[in-house]
């Protein structure tokens, strides 16, 4: 027994390791994207792109963009199909953008394993709660729900 918990011991600390390490790398390439698009002029154009999308967003039934899917989502297809030069992405907010879902991907990926054990063991210790876990399982609904209507 003794030999097996010293096992699991060095396992959640190597698991902590490389978590630590990935964070430190992740905040290292942040650090030079936003340099990046900041020396580039790219948050003008972003900002420029943002109002154009908000403002044809807004109407048609979209009054909150926080809640995308139906009208949001919608007038911004229409936004997006109209394929004026000025409806497109720019390249250095779209750069932002893959290097956040490349991120994201990775984060999913290698510590899915971590998060289920999290998920798990909140499930216990709030179990004599049941209003806060289905609270909580509704936020992750509707954030899921945001999410696919976005990608």
């Amino acid at each position: 027994p003794g030999a097996a918990l010293a096992v699991e011991g060095e396992a959640v600390v190597s698991t902590q390791s490389t978590g630590i390490a990935d964070a430190k790398a992740g905040y290292e390439d942040f650090k030079v994207a936003a340099a990046d698009f900041c020396d580039s002029g790219c948050v003008d154009r972003s900002a420029k792109f943002f109002k154009m999308l908000f403002a044809r967003m807004h109407g048609r039934g979209c009054t909150d963009a926080s809640e995308f899917c139906g009208a949001c989502e919608n007038n911004a297809r229409r936004f997006f199909m109209a394929r004026s030069m000025l409806h497109t992405i720019p390249c250095c907010l779209q750069d932002v953008i893959e290097q956040a879902l490349d991120g994201a991907a990775y984060f999913r990926d290698a510590y899915s394993a971590e998060m289920e054990d999290a998920e798990s063991y909140l499930r216990e210790a709030f179990a004599d709660q049941p209003a806060l876990i289905a609270q909580a399982e509704a936020a992750a609904a509707a954030a899921r729900e945001q999410i696919e209507c976005v990608s």
